[in-house]
């Protein structure tokens, strides 16, 4: 008897210690509560944000790190065929997709990384250094610290253009909660003690 218990008190430490201390949102349609999900638009950690594809939040107040990020910025459905380069324009190819990504602390942006850059002239250029091709999974190295939110934007959003987060690597970024196969091994190790322990009082 005293086993299980132990074996429950375990797994209530477990799942208690699966507690967010970082959230990836997207926006989404939740079909539980049939009704969107918006992360743009909201004021997340005091940074308003307006038009952003995906955020990564601190929700107990402790900063992170964010070394790399992968993601992908899709040709909207409905728009015909992706483009493709243009060689009378060399400052700018069709064929990829623009983005930002801004880093914050305290409601104040620290990082940024910009895939548009604006010449002393004016123009709009892109960064040859990190251009997504679309639909394409593209990895950053950003060697961000000390950060509550990090947002990210399809540069120029609009009519389904979306940027998805595949994944995020840093220091102090953990699951909002414990993964699928985490809850089976856990529930699977109680049955396994509890079947123990009945045997053990049979005999």
């Amino acid at each position: 008897m005293k086993r299980t218990v132990l074996a429950l008190s375990l797994l209530v430490g477990l799942v208690g210690s699966a507690a967010a201390a970082t959230r990836l949102d997207f926006d989404h349609y939740d079909p539980v509560a049939d009704a969107e999900v918006w992360v743009s638009f909201q004021t997340i950690n005091g940074v308003r944000l307006d038009w952003t594809d995906a955020a990564l939040w601190s929700t107990d107040g402790v900063p992170f790190s964010l070394d790399s990020t992968t993601f992908k910025i899709d040709w909207p459905a409905g728009w015909g065929p992706q483009p493709v380069d243009d060689p009378s324009s060399p400052e700018w190819d069709e064929s990829k997709a623009t983005y930002w990504i801004a880093g914050y602390r305290n409601g104040v942006e620290v990082a940024r990384v910009n895939s548009t850059i604006y010449t002393a002239d004016g123009f709009a250029r892109q960064d040859p250094s990190g251009v997504p091709a679309w639909g394409e999974a593209f990895t950053k190295n950003l060697n961000w610290t000390n950060l509550d939110l990090v947002a990210w934007h399809s540069d120029a959003r609009s009519d389904g253009m979306k940027l998805d987060v595949l994944s995020v690597s840093g220091a102090g970024i953990t699951a909002a909660v414990p993964e699928p196969e985490a809850y089976a091994m856990m529930l699977a190790g109680l049955g396994i003690t509890a079947l123990a322990a009945r045997r053990r009082k049979r005999g």
